[in-house]
């Protein structure tokens, strides 16, 4: 449900599969970004960083930009990979 996930909390959850991992971020009242679980380096996971507002793989320090998911530091070369997230009657759905 969208009133459990407060403005700048992040969940982690089972998608595309039971076995991997996405991480959902609520940015603002009606802003959520959605990645694969998995740092484009290594895939060791991410997490999210609230007082940087920021997306950091602790394996070999990389770090991604929240709202874009590009790399702005550490060995990671490529984005995370976005999930498509729909929001209706105040349930979020990974939709693709």
């Amino acid at each position: 449900m969208v009133a459990e996930l407060k403005i700048g909390e992040a969940l982690e959850f089972a998608y595309p599969g039971e076995h991997e991992t996405a991480l959902l971020v609520r940015l603002s009242e009606g802003e959520y970004k959605a990645y694969q679980n998995a740092c484009t380096h290594l895939k060791c996971p991410v997490f999210w960083d609230k007082a940087e507002g920021e997306l950091l793989c602790p394996c070999h320090h990389g770090v991604f930009d929240v709202r874009t998911g590009k790399p702005t530091a550490g060995p990671p070369r490529r984005p995370l990979p976005e999930i498509e997230i729909e929001v209706s009657q105040g349930v979020i759905y990974a939709t693709g």
